[in-house]
């Protein structure tokens, strides 16, 4: 289980230190399957709450995912540490193949919601319930009866054996707590929602699973449970809602799926939908040395759904921790400080390393008061094309980045260190041309 220590995280390091001081867990789990191990010992080496935070494949830590291990919570301080797969992977909804979202509008004499800016699950799923479009969804008259957190009733389930041909892992689960983002009763059913934004492309099933046996061995007797996971896409506004099945099989225990032709895409309508160029516009944009912080660090993350999602996320606090602002989207702890330096390098927020805490700038908090969230997007490209990098690289791919454009932004960097950061600024593009090189709001 060698590894270069520089590169763990706290977890990796936890988990590498929890295997070494006692090589009878490996052993029980080649002979048993499993080996299950309280939160007090996990304690020893890194608090619980943040060693057994695995929500999406990314952030497995690397002793686990050299064995290939999971690790399910399934009693208040106990985990089974198995050789299964914890993780579903979530459906490609490519917008080409979809039709067209069915619209729907928050009512005139709601103030407090709207479509801009719901980056919470909370308000979206109560944006999605005022406006009528989860009654659409589930074809059924729905009122919210829960959310938030709760203990588990006992239930159980199986899991495939990743090692052994037609075995499986059982999981006898009681106190276990749970979150459920929304519930929702109708006179046909109860439905539960877990929503995430499309950052991510899995999820651990215990999200999904664990509140749908919960509930059914609670009033699975009275009323079907009908679990749905809600991927919200900030950039476009679209909800997408993928029914979860689950079914029994007797050689491999449960399988979930997640069927991309067994969904329903929905989006709300601003009160004024506008036509603007917004391309046009962007493409207009003058070079600004100022506008961007060449004293952070040239950006190297690709994908600035997630820039933008974290300025949303960050316009609804004062100030919030890495982990909270990065911890819900599926990347590596490795890559919550470049995203975080994106946000600093926009000029949109400030760091304060005492605190270890982010906070929107004045730069921030005048993006922030957009119409839309389109215009949101708007306002952090055109800073984006300030840059002279972007706006060369815009007009004559990476042969056009002049000299001196590099040395102000990147004067240290190797060639081949170059060429990787240039990656991001083609990642850039692409996604503003996407989003915002049609004429629609």
């Amino acid at each position: 289980m060698a590894t270069n220590s520089n590169q763990e995280t706290a977890n990796d390091k936890a988990w590498r230190q929890i295997f070494e001081d006692d090589s009878s867990i490996l052993r029980e789990i080649d002979t048993q399957g499993y080996f299950d191990i309280s939160s007090s010992r996990i304690n020893q080496y890194r608090e619980t709450r943040l060693a057994c935070k695995i929500d999406f494949k990314q952030q497995i830590p690397q002793p686990l995912a050299n064995e290939s291990l999971s690790v399910l919570a399934i009693k208040n301080g106990v985990y089974r540490i198995a050789r299964t797969n914890a993780f579903i992977d979530f459906p490609s909804l490519e917008s080409s193949s979809l039709p067209t979202p069915r619209a729907f509008q928050i009512p005139e004499n709601i103030k407090v919601l709207s479509p801009k800016g719901l980056s919470s699950e909370a308000k979206l799923l109560d944006a999605a319930l005022i406006s009528g479009m989860l009654d659409y969804v589930f074809n059924d008259d729905v009122s919210l009866v829960l959310r938030g957190y709760e203990r588990s009733k006992p239930f159980s389930f199986a899991l495939e054996d990743g090692t052994k041909v037609k075995s499986t892992i059982p999981y006898e689960v009681d106190g276990v707590q749970l979150e459920v983002d929304g519930g929702y009763e109708g006179e046909n059913g109860i439905y539960l929602v877990e929503a995430k934004s499309k950052l991510n492309d899995n999820i651990n099933l215990r999200q999904l699973l664990y509140p749908l046996l919960h509930y059914e061995s609670r009033f699975g007797a009275q009323k079907p449970i009908l679990t749905y996971l809600l991927l919200y896409d900030i950039t476009t506004g679209i909800y997408h809602f993928t029914r979860v099945r689950v079914d029994e099989d007797p050689l491999c225990g449960r399988r979930i799926s997640l069927n991309p032709h067994d969904h329903i895409s929905c989006r709300l309508k601003t009160k004024h939908e506008l036509t603007r160029n917004y391309w046009e516009e962007l493409i207009a944009t003058p070079i600004d040395l100022n506008l961007t912080n060449r004293e952070t660090a040239f950006p190297q993350a690709n994908d600035f759904r997630k820039v933008l999602a974290s300025f949303f996320r960050l316009s609804e606090e004062t100030k919030i921790s890495k982990e909270d602002l990065f911890g819900e989207y599926s990347i590596t702890e490795r890559q919550w400080n470049y995203y975080g330096d994106v946000l600093l390098w926009l000029r949109v927020a400030v760091y304060d390393h005492t605190e270890g805490l982010y906070r929107l700038s004045s730069i921030g908090q005048a993006v922030q008061y957009q119409g839309s969230s389109k215009d949101t997007l708007f306002e952090l490209a055109r800073i984006v094309l300030s840059n002279d990098i972007f706006h060369e690289y815009l007009r004559g791919g990476e042969s056009g980045v002049t000299l001196s454009s590099r040395e102000r932004n990147m004067p240290r960097f190797a060639d081949d260190t170059f060429k990787r950061r240039l990656s991001t600024v083609r990642s850039w593009l692409n996604f503003f041309r996407h989003n915002l090189g049609d004429q629609t709001e």
